[in-house]
């Protein structure tokens, strides 16, 4: 078995239930076809990598994308931190030592940053973090299992990052962190996508080009 786990968290891409901070911008409908292109682009991404893919999803629905040979599994816990955390352990106890956890929402975030994230965790104990732009973070590795990277964090706020980097350092594991990148969740995410500042994976740049011909973006 591979020692490496790459943890995907996604959503069906159903309207109104995915994206919904774009819709002052797109319609319901196109908001979750975004949301599905970006899903398609992330598993085909992902399934380049030497790893086991492991999509967990936070409903009982159909991802409607091809799976690339990704095992399909079901978000457990109250809340995002202990959903993700659920997740690491169940991972743990099927073996893996190195441990990824990823969304779908950064259809240009580049593979060689997911693959660092994994070099990183090749001394152990190790944390590799991820942040986002929104201060967040788009990656969380850990090599074994850390309990308590996802204490007191309340996910949305500014501070995510910080805080798991403070949890990481107090954990004793060496921590890396890795490059910032940016998710899609707003109209100015959006039209930083479509700016052409980045080259677009083939399913989210066909959606692109349908939003540009409608909207002008």
């Amino acid at each position: 078995m591979n020692d490496r786990a790459l943890i995907v968290f996604a959503r069906s891409p159903v309207a109104g239930q995915v994206k919904s901070r774009l819709t002052p911008l797109l319609s319901s409908q196109e908001a979750a076809d975004l949301y599905r292109a970006f899903l398609k682009d992330s598993l085909a991404q992902y399934a380049s990598l030497e790893v086991d893919v492991h999509l967990y999803m936070a409903d009982e629905g159909n991802p409607g994308v091809d799976l690339y040979c990704a095992q399909l599994k079901k978000q457990y816990g109250h809340g995002l931190g202990e959903r993700m955390e659920q997740a690491f352990r169940d991972t743990a106890a099927e073996g893996y030592e190195q441990m990824v956890i990823i969304g779908t929402d950064h259809p240009t975030l580049p593979t060689e940053f997911i693959m660092e994230a994994y070099e990183a965790l090749s001394d152990v104990p190790a944390v590799c973090v991820g942040p986002a732009l929104d201060g967040g973070y788009y990656l969380l590795g850990m090599s074994p299992l850390i309990c308590g990277l996802f204490d007191g964090i309340v996910y949305g706020e500014p501070n995510v990052f910080s805080l798991t980097l403070v949890r990481a350092h107090e954990s004793g594991a060496s921590v890396t962190q890795l490059p910032a990148w940016y998710d899609i969740d707003t109209p100015e995410d959006l039209r930083r996508l479509v700016s052409g500042e980045t080259v677009l994976p083939p399913a989210t740049m066909k959606m692109v080009r349908k939003l540009k011909a409608r909207y002008g973006l």
